[in-house]
């Protein structure tokens, strides 16, 4: 064959195999639908994560301030029984009134 028949069957083999990509068969547009439910599927993902790890923070804060809440309130019911005790031992006018 001589070069201009060569080029002319690779411009046709060209554009026949451009034109083939145009048309989508079943198994193209099977992976474009797998494709669109994995990116559905990752940002749901995503969404309910963050929304847990909103949550696990909200509870943990939540926790932290029941534990310091509590705490203080230990705090005060132990200086109110000290308070009471130290009363106590001065109504009975004892020599040491430390509880």
């Amino acid at each position: 064959m001589n070069q201009s028949k060569l080029n002319i069957l690779f411009s046709l083999l060209l554009v026949l195999g451009l034109a083939s990509c145009e048309q989508q068969g079943p198994a193209e547009e099977a992976g474009e639908n797998a494709d669109e439910v994995v990116s559905e599927l990752q940002e749901r993902y995503d969404e309910t994560s963050d929304a847990v790890g909103d949550a696990a923070e909200e509870m943990s804060d939540e926790m932290r301030e029941a534990r310091d809440a509590a705490t203080d309130a230990a705090g005060d019911m132990g200086n109110q029984i000290e308070d009471a005790c130290e009363k106590a031992k001065e109504g009975l006018n004892t020599e040491d009134t430390d509880c």
